[in-house]
């Protein structure tokens, strides 16, 4: 079955010192300045990092969020997700609803018990539903490890609803959505371009490239990797092929035959 389980295992989300007023109306507030701590005694009051990128090592990252200060007060919703990582692409790391301190800064900490998987991150704010940005940031190798990368085997499932899945090697024409999920062994944290192929190879609606999607940057290690197809209505009874290439060379294959 795939993985597709968050990753994290502890989660704390540090919320401001002081009671504030809180205000749900008017404009939205808008970020200034995302700024990156080093995690030292002096905690949120730490100088700030240069760029916008935390070492793998740094277990306890810290954030201050700057504002202007006409905005404190106002409750924030604040959800930090991965992007694209060497564990998980879109998960949710955390999420809470805290205050901007009378400062005009939302300071925020969130806590893992081992290193961090590489890749890109996002931390979405938003008041009352409405969006109000997306700010990215970075976790890097402390040195990089690139390797030789091997790929497993392809399986092959349907959606149970839910999130759960059955594994399913020879789908029905009734299945719209066909999931695919193998995993890379092996390290390239500088990231790796992956190309998904499917084919109708001999099929009842004949032969033809049925869909293919890229990620141009891949971070991997020993990292799940998950494609699906889906069709509007039955799938044409027939061969199938799916291919996967890791920077362009093949890197595995998997031929299904959907049928009654």
């Amino acid at each position: 079955m795939r993985s597709l389980a968050p990753f994290l295992i502890f989660v704390c989300l540090a919320m401001p010192v002081g009671a504030q007023e809180r205000v749900r109306g008017g404009p939205l507030p808008r970020p200034t300045e995302l700024l990156l701590l080093p995690d030292t005694p002096r905690g949120h009051q730490a100088a700030p990092m240069p760029g916008n990128a935390f070492l793998e090592t740094q277990r306890r990252l810290l954030f201050v969020i700057r504002f202007d200060r006409a905005s404190a007060g106002q409750e924030i919703s604040v959800r930090i997700f991965s992007v694209n990582t060497t564990q998980s692409n879109g998960a949710t790391v955390g999420q809470t609803a805290i205050a901007i301190e009378n400062a005009g800064t939302l300071p925020i900490a969130v806590s893992l018990p081992r290193n961090w998987p590489v890749g890109e991150y996002g931390i979405a704010l938003s008041r009352n539903g409405q969006a109000i940005a997306t700010l990215p940031f970075l976790v890097r190798p402390e040195s990089p490890r690139n390797g030789p990368i091997t790929v497993g085997e392809i399986l092959v499932e349907r959606s149970l609803g839910q999130g759960q899945f059955e594994s399913a090697p020879r789908p029905r024409p009734s299945d719209r959505s066909i999931f695919f999920a193998t995993r890379a062994q092996g390290s390239r944290t500088d990231g790796a371009r992956i190309t998904w192929i499917f084919t109708a190879v001999e099929t009842a609606g004949g032969a033809a490239e049925v869909a293919r999607a890229m990620i141009e940057r891949q971070y991997i290690e020993n990292t799940p990797l998950e494609f699906d197809v889906s069709m509007p209505r039955d799938w044409p009874v027939g061969r199938y092929r799916l291919d996967l290439l890791i920077d362009n060379e093949p890197a595995a294959s998997r031929e299904i035959t959907i049928a009654p």
